[in-house]
């Protein structure tokens, strides 16, 4: 019996996170911007992990797991993460900067890509403080099944040097 409830708790576990948002977050250790978005995304995880899964990936070729760890260690960054060094996870994105992040609704399909907020508008040019919040407005909509009201914003940050 006890094997059965075990059983049953793995089945809800894994239904439970299929019915779970996804969102991917394209970062750079080396990017300013990325650097300044851990702990505003850090925040955002802490209110969303039991509704949304987030994965951090990094599309550099050079990056490692040391480096990786350095970096969570010095942002206080803790999200699970891969490294995308053949860019798989880049090309079916098709993700272009850092930072730039991806939500799939419940059922898998892409609701929101884009920019985090609009605290960065161009590159080198900044506001003091961001005044719409794409990426929360994303995630709330998207656990209330709401309809997001802006799709795709582009995002401003450091380029990724695809493969081809």
């Amino acid at each position: 019996m006890k094997s059965f409830g075990y059983l049953l708790l793995l089945v809800s576990s894994s239904a439970l996170a299929q019915q779970q948002a996804k969102v991917y977050l394209f970062f750079d250790t080396e990017c300013p911007i990325c650097q300044a978005y851990t702990g505003r995304l850090q925040g955002l995880y802490q209110e969303y992990k039991t509704q949304a899964t987030f994965e951090v990936i990094y599309p550099m070729a050079n990056v490692s797991r040391k480096a990786i760890r350095k970096f969570n260690r010095e942002y206080r960054f803790k999200m699970p993460s891969q490294i995308d060094t053949d860019h798989a996870l880049t090309k079916r994105h098709n993700a272009r900067t850092t930072p730039e992040v991806f939500v799939f609704d419940q059922n898998g399909k892409l609701q929101y890509s884009g920019a985090i907020d609009n605290q960065f508008f161009e590159l080198g040019k900044a506001r003091p403080k961001a005044t719409t919040f794409y990426l929360a407005d994303a995630l709330k909509a998207i656990t209330q099944n709401s309809v997001v009201a802006s799709p795709r914003v582009e995002p401003v940050g450091c380029l990724i040097n695809r493969r081809r």
